[in-house]
């Protein structure tokens, strides 16, 4: 995307309030819709009688950087702590969501106060916490593409570079039915298998980060254990052999044919 803009969150805002392009109104509701406040703490934060805080500064922010603006206290961020909150901005994960999964107290408003101190690069993550952040990170920042293709944006104008900013949303939205439709209609069985293979690559990325969690020391033996009997009948064991199957064509035919592999060992 083509920076038009960069500097801190503040210069950002104003530069983004005084912009040309849709009527103010216009670009009052679009923000508000995104930020989830109304539109007159939207008029508000423009002509910088109130400062956005909390969950509002973290969504307005990645708004802005969505319209082509580079945030200099997002650019600071750990890309561990810039996904999550990205994750969190567009909804994908809530914030008690995230608090719990990263490990801050949930009583209270202390683990919410100390997320938004680290959303805005305020609050340091010591090691061990910074790997939940990683973890998580990894298992949710897939979506973020979809989220910010399907988000309303402000229509900006004035030069070539900001035209090119609403390009691809409109081509995207476009392509989409085109692309769904055809396999649909001629090759049914062909698209069945692509979504098959698109969600199984999608569940072994998830599960890669949270099995090396579990099998690390950082986990006890008896919490793998209680891994084992919460998945229930052996699924580990089963899911163990089939990813086998999955390492290669060779690796498949011979756990596929028992005969097979005892044969390979007696030569």
């Amino acid at each position: 995307m083509t920076t038009i803009f960069e500097g801190s969150f503040a210069k950002c805002l104003t530069h983004f309030a005084q912009v040309p392009g849709e009527a103010p109104t216009d670009k009052h509701k679009k923000v508000a819709a995104f930020t989830g406040v109304g539109e007159q703490t939207v008029r508000r934060w423009f002509n910088g009688r109130v400062k956005p805080m909390g969950e509002s500064l973290t969504r307005l922010m990645f708004y802005l950087e969505l319209h082509g603006y580079e945030i200099t206290e997002l650019e600071v961020l750990s890309p561990p702590i810039r996904d999550v909150a990205q994750i969190y901005a567009f909804r994908i994960l809530s914030l008690t969501e995230i608090v719990d999964l990263v490990g801050y107290p949930k009583e209270g408003r202390v683990g919410t106060d100390s997320l938004y101190r680290v959303f805005h690069g305020k609050q340091s993550v010591p090691n061990k916490r910074m790997q939940k952040f990683a973890t998580l990170a990894e298992l949710y920042k897939d979506q973020i593409p979809e989220k910010q293709r399907g988000t309303v944006r402000v229509n900006i104008t004035g030069s070539t570079s900001d035209h090119k900013l609403q390009a691809p949303p409109a081509r995207v939205e476009a392509n989409v039915p085109v692309r769904a439709a055809a396999p649909l209609q001629k090759k049914s069985s062909q698209s069945e298998h692509e979504a098959i293979i698109a969600s199984l690559a999608g569940s072994v990325k998830a599960l890669i980060p949270l099995a090396q969690m579990v099998s690390s020391d950082g986990f006890t033996a008896e919490e793998r254990t209680q891994v084992r009997e919460l998945a229930g009948n052996n699924s580990v064991f089963t899911l163990a052999n089939l990813l086998y199957r999955l390492c290669g064509e060779r690796a498949r035919e011979m756990h596929s044919n028992p005969a097979a592999t005892s044969n390979q060992k007696g030569r």
